[in-house]
């Protein structure tokens, strides 16, 4: 089995270092001696799917067994779309996602989530009149 942690941000963050933690943190609980652990830093916020070469390289390398992990969902892609996209291949590869912050979300229960995700109130600031 592999752990492939997914990190996306800026390494000179704190929000990035603060992410990167808490998934190294989950790997050396769940690894065994002979597991192995890649990591990938995607630094591209805000870039469709086609120019995130750490995503791509993700997807390449992915296979059946691993652990992909991540922060939370929002690392993959803050697109709906993109994220249903994106997980879906991970899991047609035989892998599973898991995420440090939403770990009750799974395969079965993963588009519920998102659907959620998308009808909770967001905290915009209301203009003064």
């Amino acid at each position: 089995m592999r752990y492939l942690i997914f990190i996306r941000g800026n390494p000179s963050h704190s929000r990035f270092l603060a992410q990167l933690e808490k998934c190294v943190n989950f790997v050396n609980k769940e690894k065994r001696e002979e597991d192995g652990i890649a990591m990938f830093n995607d630094a591209t916020y805000i870039a469709p799917l086609p120019k995130r070469e750490e995503l791509k390289k993700l997807l390449h390398e992915v296979q059946r067994g691993d652990v992909v992990v991540i922060d939370q969902l929002s690392s993959l892609s803050t697109e709906s779309e993109e994220l249903i996209t994106i997980y879906s291949q991970i899991v047609r590869k035989g892998a599973t996602v898991y995420s440090v912050q939403e770990h009750h979300v799974d395969q079965d229960n993963f588009r519920f989530h998102l659907l959620m995700q998308d009808t909770k109130p967001r905290n915009k600031k209301r203009k003064k009149p």
